[in-house]
């Protein structure tokens, strides 16, 4: 079973996961994301897998980043990430066992135009995953990031006249499919990447920024 928690003022739908069951909580609320994976836990008897996903950007350049928008990036970029893997790995070290992924982005390892308050808090979700990775492998719980460049979900589509880079940017010609980021989230969780942990794997395409 695969639970579900959102970006709050967003709807999850839950026909985008084949045996997806919705758990909603804001995950800027300590005490709902708290319960959420409670309930998980006492449904399921264990949590195996957390992939922190939820995020939030905006596009301004660096003389005019907003305060508001700031705070309010971090604390869905950064801090929930953070919280929940706390949460999880509460659990999980006492399994012995347990897979977080974090979605990290291209651009917290190399920066972009217009982007730097998304850069810097992706740039964090990069060294909480790190330092978690240490943390934890001694408990059995693997802690890796993903880091995508341009990726074909809804959002891009629907901004990517906002985007500083463009498609001409990435040496692959293409933009990377949804799937494939979930492939690799999916490699991540398996017992197939018993081994792996404390990494930051880039899916940019060779993406020149």
């Amino acid at each position: 079973m695969v639970y579900a928690l959102d970006i709050p003022g967003r709807e999850f739908d839950p026909g985008c996961l084949a045996a997806a069951k919705p758990v909603y909580a804001d995950v800027t609320d300590s005490r709902a994301v708290y319960d959420a994976v409670m309930q998980i836990k006492k449904e399921r008897g264990s949590l195996d897998v957390l992939v922190n996903n939820a995020a939030i950007i905006t596009y301004e350049p660096l003389a005019m980043v907003s305060k508001e928008h700031m705070r309010r990036m971090f604390e869905v970029n950064v801090f929930a990430v953070i919280e929940l893997m706390q949460y999880a790995s509460r659990i999980m070290a006492r399994q012995k066992s347990g897979s977080i992924i974090n979605m990290a982005s291209i651009v917290g390892q190399k920066g972009a135009a217009g982007q730097l308050i998304y850069a810097a808090s992706k740039g964090a979700v990069i060294s909480a995953t790190l330092s978690a990775a240490k943390e934890l492998a001694a408990s059995g719980v693997r802690v890796n990031a993903i880091a995508p460049g341009m990726v074909g979900s809804e959002r891009f589509k629907s901004e990517v006249q906002r985007f500083p880079q463009k498609i001409e940017d990435v040496r692959a010609g293409r933009i990377a499919e949804p799937e494939e980021i979930a492939a690799a989230i999916a490699f991540l969780a398996s017992e197939d990447a018993s081994y792996i942990t404390g990494q930051v794997i880039g899916m940019d395409g060779c993406m020149l920024l």
